[in-house]
């Protein structure tokens, strides 16, 4: 097949923006399909090839799979500074709806430089099917572009809630603008049931998952006879850390000197300065460190050694990070409760995982994991393979034979 993805984040973006669509791309140009990735350049980076060296390249045959295609906007100043948050109340709600209203998204600057790209694609690459991920409405609406342009079908791909980024009022208006979709896709079984009143109920569940590697390689030895607590990923304001610090406290009291003097906590992500500041707050009895984010290999290396690895949870989204966790095959704190699916992909998976509630729970939720943790490593559960990105993009290859079929 091939196939064009549309992303709003550059492939290379130090984002999870740009991972579900980057690895997808990769596994499916690995099945051996032609793919391109059409995206935002990135900021600072390079001048992208134009629409036209783009052409030449694929006429030559010499395109690279996963292509990638960084389409530069047509900057707006009145929507950089809409973005940024920069107009008065008011003003920015009406702006907001203008632009959906009229645009259908508030990236309409980067819509309109696509063009000469989506032309060129729609011409030389001659896609048969296209995918467009939200993200980003104007992901659609490019993928829509394509999808006319080429005469084929289009996927709709859920990686953010609908009903947490579009205003109240224009949901439904701007969800009709896309009921041409051939078909769904979502980030999780949350992101799906949560999408059905706007998109219909069949929708296939996609998951953003791991390398391979990541559930291959041989179990690592903490360095010292150290005993590693982790904490990864955004903390949501931060007003659960005090509880999650409180458990982590009560935990460490309980246990003898030559016991405590071993654990060390690291948190790794983007909130390094919040986590940093109530570290300082809560004076653990141990040593604790916050950092920034980490290449991925490393932050792997880290859950692995870990004697548990913990996350801060929102009822607003689905967390991929408890897949991610997963595949160190060591036990999972989420706190507050994460939602069921995870419990239910634990169970799946064969990995140990404990919703926990209250600082207490947390406390005894790091007893089992000490006392598990000596245990040997358990064998590769085929349900962790089924969350790879390469089983992944499996799945994702069926949806778009099944599109295809039914043309």
């Amino acid at each position: 097949m091939r196939i064009v993805l549309v992303n709003h984040c550059h492939p290379d973006t130090p984002h999870v923006c740009a991972t579900r669509l980057r690895e997808f791309a990769t596994a499916l140009a690995a099945r051996g399909h032609q793919v391109a990735l059409l995206t935002e350049p990135l900021r600072g980076g390079a001048p992208p090839p134009s629409a036209h060296d783009i052409g030449e390249m694929i006429r030559a045959g010499a395109q690279p799979s996963p292509m990638i295609v960084a389409t530069p906007p047509k900057r707006r100043r009145v929507l950089d500074a809409l973005r940024r948050g920069l107009w008065p109340w008011g003003i920015r709600q009406a702006l907001i709806a203008y632009y959906y209203l009229l645009y259908g998204g508030l990236y309409a600057d980067w819509r309109a430089g696509a063009r000469p790209y989506v032309a060129t694609l729609a011409a030389e690459f001659k896609p048969d099917i296209v995918l467009g991920s939200f993200g980003s409405v104007d992901c659609w609406l490019i993928a829509q572009d394509l999808a006319r342009a080429a005469h084929c079908p289009w996927v709709g791909d859920i990686k953010d809630f609908w009903g947490s980024f579009i205003p109240a009022p224009l949901r439904n208006r701007l969800a009709a603008r896309f009921r041409n979709a051939a078909a769904w896709t979502a980030l999780s079984r949350t992101h799906a049931e949560a999408s059905q009143q706007w998109f219909g109920s069949e929708i296939d569940v996609i998951y953003s998952g791991f390398d391979a590697h990541a559930i291959r390689r041989d179990k690592k030895e903490a360095p010292d006879d150290t005993l590693l607590v982790t904490l990864t990923g955004s903390v949501y304001g931060g007003k659960f850390l005090k509880p999650l610090f409180a458990g982590l406290a009560s935990w460490a009291n309980s246990k003898p000197e030559e016991i405590r003097k071993r654990l060390l906590f690291i948190y790794r992500g983007n909130a390094q300065f919040e986590v940093g500041a109530e570290l300082a707050r809560a004076k653990l009895p141990f040593e604790a460190k916050a950092g920034g984010f980490i290449p991925l290999d490393e932050l792997q290396d880290l859950h692995q050694l870990a004697v548990a690895n913990l996350y801060v949870t929102s009822p607003r989204t689905f967390h991929h990070k408890a897949i991610e966790l997963l595949a160190a095959r060591r036990p999972i704190l989420a706190f507050p409760p994460d939602h069921a699916e995870a419990t239910d992909l634990a169970e799946r998976t064969g990995g140990s995982f404990h919703q926990c509630r209250s600082a207490a729970h947390i406390a005894d939720s790091l007893d089992e994991a000490l006392s598990a943790y000596e245990a040997p490593e358990l064998p590769v559960n085929k349900g962790l393979e089924s969350l790879t990105w390469a089983a992944q993009a499996a799945e994702l290859e069926k949806v778009f034979e099944r599109v295809l079929a039914k043309r």
